[in-house]
């Protein structure tokens, strides 16, 4: 049977359903290849961009030699991807500051697939085309990004994780659903002061298994949520923390108190001698964030623009690089600020995750409301 697209014209020619058999489609870019339409299986493409010979399974091109079209990266810099990039790229070694700019999402079709592995000890930032973090890839991770919308520059994307190797990563999670105010592992409570305490909450505004943290009725009063006692020391991979957080009512000059969440060691009164932590302290620096290190009672303070609202859920996430050489916190998935002295990595110098609000002023209880804690220690 004779080949009947040599009776058709070039641009014709990627639109033809053979059905009779495969077909030759000759050399051509990456560009073009994500252009064919119709293809059937067994078809035969020479991919220029990558310089292989590809047939096609029924879903994907496939490199004839059955090597995978993954890429390196190695540089900590910003990778901005086409269509004529590949769609596999493994991270190793240290890659921090690592950004991939998902590009421009009108010239990719909608269904267009991206896969990234994270063997590397370091967090990857994926953007979209107006360079905004729209994910956070943690090590020994594996992510498919799908694109579901092409009608916008930046496009909808879904993204799929793949939970990471187990016997890289120590981690816990507790979202305080269970039968007691310890939660699902078993938190230390420590309170002082007339109504001080924890109280579950079975559902808050659409949330399930949240624990109120009470200040009571004294001018003193407060309440510690603790775990892990002192037993996390950020001397080897990073390490990620992730927890969720909501004030009835904020901090004023007649009932003032403090709020503490993150790394603690000091569930009594006062400040932390080693820890890495959010602070919110209105008597200080108004309604707004702090971010905080502290190594042997040593403190590095940086109040943020990240403002504090009554009754607003607050997504807070401290990571702290390998070594302890950074940590970086973000508030609803926004980075507001990092801090790079006075992190605890000293033999000894050990703590836990905290959540402590203490009352200074008056004598109305303040409540504070967490979520879930969600900890991962990742090993080198």
């Amino acid at each position: 049977m004779p080949d009947i697209t040599s009776f058709l014209k070039d641009d014709q020619v990627n639109k033809v359903i053979i059905s009779y058999g495969s077909y030759d489609y000759g050399a051509k870019t990456q560009i073009e290849i994500n252009g064919l339409v119709s293809v059937v299986i067994g078809s035969k493409v020479f991919n220029t961009t990558i310089k292989k010979q590809q047939s096609f399974n029924g879903s994907i091109w496939i490199n004839s030699d059955n090597s995978s079209t993954t890429i390196i990266p190695t540089a900590a810099s910003t990778n901005i991807l086409d269509n004529s990039s590949t769609d596999n790229f493994i991270f190793t070694g240290s890659t921090f500051g690592k950004v991939m700019n998902l590009g421009n999402a009108t010239t990719y079709y909608v269904g267009k697939t991206f896969n990234f592995y994270n063997n590397s000890t370091q967090t990857i930032s994926i953007v979209n085309n107006a360079s905004v973090e729209i994910y956070r890839l943690e090590p020994y991770c594996k992510l498919e990004i799908l694109l579901q919308d092409n009608s916008t520059s930046n496009g909808v994307w879904l993204f799929i994780l793949t939970y990471p190797n187990y016997d890289k990563v120590s981690f816990v999670l507790d979202d305080f659903i269970a039968s007691t105010t310890a939660g699902e592992t078993n938190w230390n409570i420590t309170s002082a002061g007339a109504g001080a305490g924890v109280t579950q909450v079975a559902t808050l505004f659409g949330r399930q298994g949240v624990n109120s943290l009470s200040t009571g009725t004294t001018n003193t009063g407060r309440t510690a949520l603790n775990k892990g006692g002192n037993i996390i020391l950020f001397d080897n991979g990073l390490t990620v923390l992730d927890m969720s957080v909501r004030f009835e009512d904020l901090s004023t000059a007649t009932e003032r108190y403090n709020f503490y969440a993150g790394y603690g060691d000091n569930v009594a009164a006062g400040d932390m001698l080693d820890g890495v932590y959010f602070e919110y302290a209105e008597g200080i620096s108004g309604n707004f964030w702090r971010i905080k290190s502290s190594n042997n009672n040593t403190r590095t303070i940086t109040v943020t623009t990240s403002p504090i609202l009554a009754d607003t859920w607050y997504n807070l996430k401290i990571e702290i690089a390998p070594s302890g050489t950074r940590a970086d916190f973000f508030v609803n998935g926004v980075n507001i600020g990092n801090i790079i002295s006075n992190i605890p990595i000293a033999t000894g110098r050990t703590t836990g995750i905290l959540f402590k609000t203490e009352k200074s002023v008056g004598a109305t209880a303040r409540l504070v409301y967490v979520d879930y804690a969600n900890f991962k220690g990742y090993r080198l």
